[in-house]
This record gives structure tokens, C-alpha cells and sequence, in this order.
């Protein structure tokens, strides 16, 4: 028996749907298209002998979690018990092993052979939930857990749950869930949640309800309790945060005593969030914050701050340019209105102090430099004050307003500010405003800042560089303990996880390119209208009406094409060619305008790719339609795209062939997408940032 990959093209596929229809009633429903998706990602596993398929492992990779997760694990009847399964799964963890942290399922509870083989390999039942399905059984979620070195740690930008500590409070309204008052609270066990945060409770709740004179009520609490974890920690450290805490929350009612036994415990569990209604300890939350950097939410703010981290993690977005808004310079008059605007009493900031910073910054016009983001009719949305001292720059207040575009407009000043240290020649970008949200500070992460004792820290470097050259670039072993830290680990390194970390590495580096990375690059056309709209702000700034700030500022997008000739694989560097256009009116074709990274590439009807991707990017479906001459069952692809820089020169199509013939490649029209190597790339930037400031 061998275990094979089973590609898109393999017609070991079939056989592969065939066998899962057989066992959908077990394995639930899953379309011809999902099989199609998944062996084009190569994420199906094949179990043959005599040359028949006797048994597949369907798997997903989720990269923001560093998991692989299996979907379906099915053998033949005729040879079940034979050891087919255990094949498939030894496969996917030798495949795997040394890549990610672990391989992942979900199984439900009355599945004894099942949950019984999965056991015996060594996975771990890590949770039970309660299932959605007809028999209302629950499912059993296991865990096999590789073991890994945290070596990457520093780029692995989600954590695999979030973890949360409820209030008593929050637990007493869960168990009266009849209120209508309770609406805010009861949206914490909204399903979506489920698989990303994990609740527990304090050990101290179980005083509060001994103090219920009411036995049945207290009981019905207690049974609340079983659909969390309840919150570990060393009694010692949970003590002496105690005593801390009473600087802080001075009362001394059984309540407020109360209070500060279970923050403690949240402290000293290392959990990072604590959820209550109580106004006492939101009061605190500043407080709170500095010393144990813990935040103290309401629910709703919770929630806003994990759909915010679901959608919209890892943003690097460019351009303000191409949007009809518009920097100009603080003056005098604007100080109190900036203050209304931007001062953030939510954080308990004290507006006489913000006032004062702001006047202290703008006063200081040698050292400091202030940039105010306002739409056409004035108002003011967005504020960076910059300082600049030696080798690096000081970024003294960073805010946006609380508009609908505020998350994306906050991505476009850290942008700007990086493309202001590059002119300024300045290696170094550290943020200094303490008065940042939540949010705001997991974008300012994902955009490759480091968090130190009193700054986010982020290097500058422009340009192309050898991979081992970085990790001793002594403005890298200044300023960055981590990345030093991988520099001493990389001999150990095995070389595909090498190609991952060089490429984490090239995007929290940003600008830099390296030379020695080996992901495919592909030149893909496009049309200079959709590259106006969503990403080549030079573009749109030649257009009447600019660019919608929602489309060319985001760091997410979506370019639909035919499925042939080429079969795209992802991750990989796009190289953006715009097709000659001379009607459009904007002279930014026939070159190549910008890069980006290939996030993911789907195939599928034309019509369910529009429906799945239609909120990215400017596309409707009479543009889709006409693409596949009407067929809304046409198969086309959707290429998934991000972090797009835009070449100031465009790269003309003579040149074009000019570094194609010197690296060994015939030259090409570009009417469809081209794969080249990393030496057509490297040259065609390197021509890109010639004369670019």
C-alpha cells in the first residue's frame, strides 16, 4: 500500500468523491467543487494498492493558526481495520511535523470506533461542544500536538484561541438569560465565536455563589459553569497580585473584595482579557491596563475587537492619494477641534493633558512634523505628529476618528509614516502614543511593529538583500532582540521551513526584498481601470474622481480571471502588468506598475465565487458575466491578493523583454498570467526603485 498526494488532474480524484458520497451520511455533505479545491491545493492524501484508491485524508492548513485540520479520514468497508487509516494519518504528520503545531478534528461524541482510533495514535480530546447536528450530539474536538520549538512566535500573529475570563456578573446574567437587558451579554455565545475564543471563569465565583441564600438559584449558577473552563493559576502570584491591586481598587465591601480575588486570578493566569459589566472596574481599565497590560472590556467592546481580528488581521494598507481625502498642516485654530476629535476619553485619557501635547507638539515646528487627514468638506478623520532624532523617528500621537473608514484610514497613516522615515532616511519608526486601542494595537503588530517596554518598535529597511545578510545587519541586532534570536537558530532550520520564515520575515521587514527567496512569481494582467480602482493610487489620481478610500486603501483584494493556461500557486509574488489601454486616459499601462503576495487562489462556478468574494473589491456581476461570455456555471478563478506596493516607474513592456531574454526567458505578449523566477523578479524591482523616493 502507498499514500499519495492526490492532485486536481488525477483521476484517483473521482474515485475520491465517489467514496465520500458513499460515507456522506457520517462525513455530512461536501460539495464536488470543495474536492476540486482541495486537490488543487494538494491537501488530498490517498491510500492505493493494486493501483485502486482504498481509503483518503482530507485535510485544510490554517496558516493563522499554524494547524492543520482534517476533514475527512475514509476508508473502504472491505478494508477497514487494516491499518489504512493509520497510513493516511502517518503520512500527513511526517508531511507536517516540523512545519506546523499540530493536526486538529472534530468528532462527534457517539462515534466510539472513530474517537477510539483517534485515541489510540495519541490525540488528545481537548473540548466537547455542543453539536448543531440532528441527534444533537455533542462533538469532541482532538488535538495532536507536534511539540514545536516556539522559534517562530514572533511572526505567528494570532494566538490558537483567545482567551477570555467572565465576571461573576457575566455569569449570573448568563443563567438569567431571560432579561431583555441581557441581550449584550448573551451575543458572547453567538456561534461564530465558538471556535475563537475560549471562556473561563474564577475560582472565586464559587464564594459569591456560597453567599446565595437562594439553594436552586445557586445551583442553576453552578450548572452555568460547566459550559467554561474554570481559570488555573500559583495561589502565591495570584496573592501577591492581590495586594497590588488594592492601590487600585481600593473598596472594601465582600463585593469589591470580591472583585479584585477574581482580576487577580485573571492575572495570574496569564490571560489577557476580563469581561464584566461592573462600572467600578471599568473605571479602572487605565489603570489596570499600565500596570498588567489586561483590558478590561464590556462585552460589546469584546466582541467588536474579535470580529475586528478575524477580518481584518495582518493589514498593511498603501495610499491615501488616490482617495478624495486629502493631509494638510495643523494650525493654531485647529488644536481644539483636533483635541474634540481625537482625544480618547473611552482610555480615561485627561483632555487638559492631550490639549497640552498636542499644543507642545505643533509649537515645535523645527523637530516635529503634524499631518491631519480631512475629507472634502474638512473634517477631520485621521493625525500622526512625528519627531525625528538620530537614526530614527518619534511618533508622538497616532489617532484616527470614530468614522466608518477608521480601521483602514489608521492602516494608511502607519503606511505614510513608513514612507516618511524612507525619505527622511530613518531606520527606526517607534510609536509612542500609550492612548491606542485595542485594536489599534493588533494592527500596529500585524504591520510588523515589535511591542517594547514603552514603544512599538518597527525597522526600516529599503532595497534587496541577501536573507543571511538581514539577520546580520547590525540596525537589525540593535534594535531587535527577536530577530537576532533567529539569527543564532538558523543553522538549525530545516530548508522549507527556512523558504516560510524568509518569507514572514521580507513582509514584517517592509519595505525589503530578498533575493534568495524562492517563491513563484507570476506576471499577471490586468486592466488599468481595475488596477486604478484597486491598488495603483498614481492611477486613480489621473482619474476625475479618485479612487473609494474602502477599495484602494485595503490590504485585501480579489482578481478574478479565466482558469487556463496557468495553474497559480500560492504563496507567491505577483509582478502587475497593465494591458495598453489608450482610451482609459490614465498613461500607466503596458509595464508593470506594482507587486503584491498571492494569498490563496480558488476555483470554482463563476456565479458561487461572486457570491462568496463579492465584498472585496469593485467587481459586479455583469463584470463577471462578461468575463464567461454569460455562463454563471463557467469555472473561473479567483486570485486573492494583498499588501500591494506601487511602483512610482513603470517598468515598460521593452524593458520587460529586455530582462526576460538576460535571464533566459522568451518574451511574452502578457495577454494571460506568465510565471517567472525570482531573477526576473529581483531585476524588474531593482529597475522599479531606481530614482524612487
Amino acid at each position: 500500500m502507498n499514500v499519495i498526494t492526490i492532485s486536481r488532474k488525477d483521476p484517483l480524484l473521482q474515485d475520491v468523491i465517489v467514496l465520500g458520497r458513499k460515507n456522506a451520511r457520517k462525513l455530512g455533505m461536501f460539495p464536488d467543487g470543495a474536492f476540486y479545491e482541495h486537490a488543487s491545493k494538494n491537501c488530498i492524501l490517498g491510500a492505493i494498492e493494486s493501483d485502486r484508491l482504498i481509503g483518503y485524508l482530507l485535510f485544510r492548513i490554517i496558516r493563522s493558526k499554524q494547524l492543520v485540520s482534517i476533514t475527512h479520514l475514509c476508508i473502504n468497508n472491505e478494508h477497514r481495520g487494516n491499518g489504512v487509516a493509520g497510513r493516511l494519518v502517518d503520512s500527513l504528520r511526517d508531511k507536517f511535523q516540523y512545519k506546523v503545531k499540530g493536526i486538529t478534528l472534530s468528532c462527534r461524541e457517539d462515534y466510539k470506533e472513530a474517537s477510539g482510533f483517534w485515541k489510540k495514535y495519541g490525540f488528545k480530546p481537548v473540548k466537547e461542544k455542543k453539536g448543531h447536528n440532528n441527534q444533537n450530539k455533542s462533538l469532541i474536538k482532538w488535538r495532536y500536538d507536534f511539540g514545536n520549538s516556539d522559534l517562530f512566535s514572533l511572526l505567528t500573529w494570532e494566538t490558537d484561541k483567545i482567551k477570555a475570563l467572565l465576571d461573576a456578573n457575566i455569569i449570573i446574567k448568563f443563567r438569567d438569560d431571560n432579561c431583555p437587558e441581557n441581550v449584550e451579554v448573551m451575543s458572547l455565545q453567538a456561534d461564530w465565536l465558538e471556535e475563537e475564543v475560549q471562556y473561563f471563569y474564577a475560582q472565586e465565583i464559587y464564594n459569591e455563589i456560597n453567599r446565595d441564600t437562594d439553594k436552586k438559584r445557586a445551583e442553576n449558577t453552578r450548572s452555568i459553569l460547566n459550559s467554561f473552563e474554570m481559570v488555573r493559576f500559583r495561589p502565591n502570584e495570584r496573592d501577591l497580585v492581590f495586594e497590588k491591586l488594592k492601590g487600585i481598587m481600593k473598596g472594601l465591601s465582600e463585593n469589591d473584595i470580591s472583585d479584585r480575588m477574581q482580576l487577580a486570578e485573571c492575572i495570574a493566569a496569564g490571560l489577557k482579557y476580563f469581561i464584566t459589566m461592573d462600572t467600578g472596574i471599568l473605571d479602572r481599565s487605565e489603570d489596570i491596563y499600565s500596570v498588567y497590560n489586561v483590558r478590561v472590556l464590556r462585552p460589546l467592546d469584546f466582541i467588536l475587537i474579535i470580529d475586528y481580528l478575524l477580518n481584518s488581521k495582518d493589514y498593511a494598507t498603501y495610499r491615501v492619494a488616490g482617495a478624495r481625502y486629502d493631509y494638510s498642516k495643523i494650525s493654531a485654530n485647529d488644536i481644539s477641534r483636533l483635541v474634540d476629535v481625537f482625544w480618547q476619553h473611552n482610555l480615561n485619557e485627561r483632555k487638559h493633558l492631550f490639549h497640552l501635547l498636542l499644543s507642545g507638539i505643533a509649537a515645535d515646528v523645527s523637530n516635529n512634523t503634524v499631518w491631519i487627514v480631512k475629507d472634502i468638506h474638512g473634517n477631520c478623520l485621521g493625525i500622526f505628529a512625528a519627531c525625528f532624532e538620530n537614526d530614527h523617528i518619534l511618533i508622538k500621537v497616532l489617532r484616527t476618528a470614530r468614522v466608518k473608514i477608521q480601521d483602514v484610514l489608521f492602516q494608511q497613516l502607519l503606511y505614510d509614516i513608513c514612507q516618511l522615515a524612507l525619505k527622511e532616511r530613518k531606520h527606526l519608526i517607534r510609536i509612542l502614543d500609550d492612548k491606542l486601542t485595542a485594536t489599534q494595537q493588533e494592527i500596529i503588530e500585524g504591520f510588523g511593529f515589535e511591542r517594547k517596554k514603552d514603544s512599538w518598535d518597527k525597522i526600516i529597511l529599503e532595497g534587496q538583500y541577501m536573507f543571511a545578510d538581514v539577520l546580520k545587519n547590525p540596525i537589525v541586532a540593535k534594535n531587535s532582540g527577536q530577530l537576532k534570536i533567529i539569527g543564532d537558530k538558523i543553522r538549525i532550520i530545516d530548508n522549507d521551513i527556512l523558504e516560510d520564515l524568509k518569507l514572514q520575515l521580507e513582509r514584517k521587514l517592509w519595505p525589503l526584498k530578498f533575493l534568495d527567496l524562492g517563491i513563484p512569481t507570476y506576471i499577471i494582467p490586468i486592466k488599468s481601470l481595475w488596477a486604478s480602482q484597486l491598488f495603483d493610487h498614481l492611477a486613480s489620481n489621473q482619474t476625475l474622481f479618485g479612487a473609494e478610500a474602502k477599495l484602494v486603501w485595503s490590504k485585501e483584494n480579489i482578481y478574478y480571471r479565466n482558469v487556463k493556461p496557468v495553474s497559480e500557486k500560492a504563496p507567491a509574488r505577483i509582478l502587475w502588468y497593465v494591458s495598453e489601454d489608450p482610451f482609459s486616459g490614465i498613461d500607466r499601462n503596458k509595464g508593470i506598475v506594482g507587486c503584491s503576495y498571492m494569498e490563496e487562489v480558488y476555483t470554482g462556478q463563476a456565479k458561487s465565487l461572486y457570491q462568496r468574494f463579492k465584498n472585496f473589491g469593485i467587481y459586479e456581476w455583469q463584470n463577471i458575466s462578461r468575463m464567461t461570455n454569460g455562463d454563471a456555471y463557467k469555472e473561473i478563478k479567483a486570485i486573492r491578493f494583498s499588501d500591494t506596493e506601487v511602483f512610482k516607474k513603470v517598468i515598460s513592456y521593452e524593458t520587460i523583454c529586455a530582462v526576460m531574454k538576460r535571464c533566459g526567458r522568451v518574451p511574452n505578449s502578457f495577454t494571460s498570467p506568465v510565471e517567472v523566477g525570482k531573477d526576473v523578479f529581483n531585476e524588474i524591482y531593482k529597475l522599479s526603485q531606481r530614482g524612487h523616493i
